[in-house]
């Protein structure tokens, strides 16, 4: 194996120059050597944190929101509100907080091509961003009870 001076991305023993920077290549590694970076390499991997990981409160919202999608939409065809409005409002609310709480890295990669980043590497959500994130669940999580139990408390005029 060969590690790059530059990037410090390992290589092939093949290659000549790095395939993410274009550095010409050291020499390979010894045995010694390489055993030391495969450890540090694994190292750096268990104390990484993936902002992409489902937190256990993402999939408490997640499942919260697909129960309020299904109660809305059971509640606006019992009852046949006059102010159905809610009732859909409630549903897009439960819709949005459970893709937000199930699938962050779709939300991140549309929030990417909105903005129209150009960046040389991936780039990762800042921690304030995932905090955002957590919060605009529960508070459209909120606003989806909210819609639902306005339908369901109104009564034909």
């Amino acid at each position: 194996m060969k590690v790059c001076k530059k990037c410090g991305a390992p290589q092939s023993d093949k290659r000549l120059v790095c395939i993410y920077c274009g550095e010409k290549l050291p020499d390979r590694l010894s045995v010694k050597e390489e055993r030391s970076h495969r450890r540090d390499l694994e190292a750096d991997m268990n104390d990484a944190v993936d902002p992409f990981r489902l937190s256990s409160s993402d999939k408490v919202a997640g499942v919260i929101s697909i129960i309020g999608i299904i109660a809305s939409v059971v509640t606006m065809i019992v009852s046949q509100s006059p102010y159905a409005i809610y009732g859909f409002m409630s549903i897009i609310m439960f819709a949005f907080s459970a893709v937000m709480a199930l699938a962050p890295r779709v939300l991140w990669n549309f929030r990417i091509y909105t903005l129209g980043f150009k960046f040389n590497g991936e780039p990762e959500p800042t921690e304030w961003y995932t905090i955002g994130r957590i919060i605009a669940v529960w508070v459209m999580i909120a606003a989806g009870i909210y819609l639902l139990f306005m339908v369901m408390t109104q009564t034909h005029a």
